[in-house]
């Protein structure tokens, strides 16, 4: 059996905090994605989101501290994290998400590797449809944390609506043709260190090389390794960090022609990477697209 099919999750979506909605909807869309319509958190904070495949890109921003939710001693805060992160770091990417289907399962299993498991959290929001209606859509999610990696959060989230509630095949087709999040990066010097953590969040088992580990996930991979290594998936000028953070990421598309063209027409500048796709920057985050 491969370990992709021992694994027990998949990404679910990526959390990439930025200070300006409306410039990143810009940015975005000059990449050629296609962005949903803006979302409410009812805990102050607000999104617009780029579906794939079974993964979605959750570009976040502060819409109001003042509802931020008044801390307590076991719950993990998502808004005051990601306003944390913008205040310490400036935009980037701040947290990674795996898939869920029984909340209580992955508590059960965290514990049972060590990790630290902060209070169940569930949420609604108002989601508006491709037509302009809106629908109501729910979720439950289940935070862990490391406190040797703080620039990093991760969380699993389970979508408690129907399915096609929120994917929608018109939010889902880019002109970028742009398919699903193929690899999540993450980089630092002490990569090493975090291994034993990423198993038991991600629910795979690490392949480990001399630069870098792999966890192939059911729905695309993780990889934590140098700084040398996310260079050569992300290109030149990632950034370096002592402490393993979250890098940046891979698209997987159907044409890296499509993706050049889009850059071209956006007037977004770009580098081919080692394994020949396309990188470019946005929002502090590196995005690496490949066949």
């Amino acid at each position: 059996m491969s370990d992709q099919a021992k694994a027990k999750r998949g990404i679910d979506h990526l959390v990439l905090p930025v200070n300006d909605l409306d410039a990143a909807r810009e940015s975005y869309t000059r990449l050629g994605f296609t962005c949903t319509p803006d979302a409410f958190h009812p805990f102050g904070t607000k999104n617009f989101l780029v579906q794939l495949q079974g993964s979605f890109l959750e570009i976040l921003a502060v819409h109001d501290r003042e509802i931020f939710p008044a801390p307590r001693p076991d719950d993990f805060s998502f808004p005051r994290f990601n306003d944390d992160f913008l205040v310490r770091n400036g935009e980037g990417f701040s947290m990674l998400v795996m898939d869920s289907t029984d909340p209580d399962a992955d508590r059960a299993d965290f514990k049972a590797h060590g990790l630290n498991v902060h209070t169940p959290f569930s949420f609604g929001r108002v989601a508006v449809l491709p037509d302009g209606t809106e629908a109501k859509v729910g979720f439950d999610l289940t935070f862990v944390a490391d406190a040797s990696m703080p620039d990093c959060g991760f969380f699993t989230c389970r979508q408690v609506h129907p399915p096609e509630l929120f994917w929608k095949p018109d939010y889902q087709r880019h002109a970028n043709t742009a398919q699903r999040v193929k690899t999540v990066v993450m980089a630092g010097e002490d990569w090493r260190d975090h291994v034993a953590f990423l198993e038991g969040f991600t629910g795979a088992k690490a392949q480990e090389s001399s630069d870098h580990a792999r966890f192939e996930t059911l729905r695309g991979d993780v990889v934590a390794g140098t700084p040398a290594f996310a260079q050569s998936i992300l290109g030149k000028g990632a950034a370096s960090h002592d402490t393993l953070r979250l890098a940046g990421y891979e698209i997987g598309v159907a044409e890296v022609g499509a993706v050049r063209r889009c850059l071209e027409e956006g007037g977004v500048s770009c580098q081919e990477t080692p394994s020949g796709g396309l990188s470019a920057q946005v929002h502090g985050v590196p995005i690496a697209f490949s066949g």
